[in-house]
């Protein structure tokens, strides 16, 4: 039993060093939060994704997160730029900046 145990550990540690890991494909519906939290939260999220925080990120890296955000569909939610500017530590025009060479 030891050895399936070590097996079944052996196989995760592999998968996720691999990033084999399942996917959560599924998009998940969302209707009792205010927009502002869930941009709060995307933001967020996006940028714990990188591992890094703003304030050592390169003007790249956060060109990225911003390019991600905007994959994502967050240019169309009010407040965006000004969530994302705040968050990345950077001003607003900044973020404009950066939508723009990303167009």
């Amino acid at each position: 039993m030891d050895s399936i145990v070590a097996l079944d550990n052996a196989i995760a540690l592999l998968k996720k060093h691999y990033n084999l890991e399942e996917a959560d494909n599924e998009m998940q519906e969302i209707l009792d939060v205010p927009i502002a939290s869930l941009l709060h939260k995307m933001v967020t999220d996006e940028i714990k994704e990188t591992g890094i925080q703003p304030a050592r990120m390169t003007s790249e890296e956060k060109a990225k997160v911003i390019h991600n955000l905007m994959d994502a569909g967050v240019h169309n939610m009010k407040g965006a730029v000004i969530e994302i500017a705040k968050q990345l530590q950077i001003s607003e025009p900044t973020v404009y900046r950066y939508i723009k060479k990303n167009q």
